[in-house]
């Protein structure tokens, strides 16, 4: 499991709840959400807020444990490949983790804006 589906999934218990509960509450599949609680799939940003409204957490509260989240990705190799790029270097400055997480935040927020929030489900 990793950080970001192990925070969901005891913020998900801590509420009593079951992931049947936040399927009703976000409209995602239950099969998706137990695949981001293991780890097997990463949420982009559209989804990870369903998710944190069904948990009635900000996405601020989440959003420490964004490494985990998917960067969205476009149709066109090349610009898959200057979104790599772009996360790697942003990985390989001189940042605190912070720092790093709030770029990495901008540019998943910005390439949603851009192309119009592909969804992982």
């Amino acid at each position: 499991m990793n950080e970001l589906g192990t925070f969901l999934r005891e913020q998900r218990k801590k509420s009593n709840l079951k992931i049947a509960d936040i399927v009703e509450r976000s409209g995602l599949s239950q099969a998706f959400l137990s695949q981001v609680e293991t780890g097997k799939r990463k949420p982009s940003m559209k989804n990870l807020e369903k998710i944190a409204n069904a948990l009635k957490l900000e996405k601020v509260d989440i959003l420490e444990h964004q490494k985990d989240i998917m960067i969205i990705k476009t149709n066109r190799v090349s610009d898959n490949v200057k979104i790599h790029k772009l996360v790697e270097r942003l990985e390989n400055a001189d940042l605190q983790e912070h720092e790093l997480d709030y770029m990495i935040e901008v540019v998943n927020l910005t390439l949603e804006y851009i192309l119009g929030g592909n969804e992982n489900e």
